[in-house]
């Protein structure tokens, strides 16, 4: 996540640079500009990968759940089998 919050601070950095001298970021120097543009579309990317990542997670989770219901059940099977 450090790479992330690199990504937020220099955003947040060429925002504050390109406000100084112009109310709006379309006015800001070139430079700043397309930094700008190149750190935003980072940051989305990296949202992207969480979301992606959060979504892998969720589905494993439920997997393990499953698994663990079925084991739960073969276990109480094979209790009633043995007695």
């Amino acid at each position: 996540m450090s790479v992330f919050a690199d990504v937020l601070w220099h955003v947040g950095k060429l925002s504050d640079d390109s406000s100084e001298d112009a109310t709006s970021v379309s006015s800001a120097p070139r430079h700043f500009k397309s930094r700008l543009d190149e750190a935003l579309t980072a940051k989305h990317e990296y949202e992207a990968k969480v979301s992606t990542l959060t979504e892998k997670v969720k589905q494993y989770e439920a997997e393990i759940a499953d698994l663990r219901l079925r084991v739960r059940c073969c276990s109480l099977c094979l209790q009633y089998t043995y007695v």
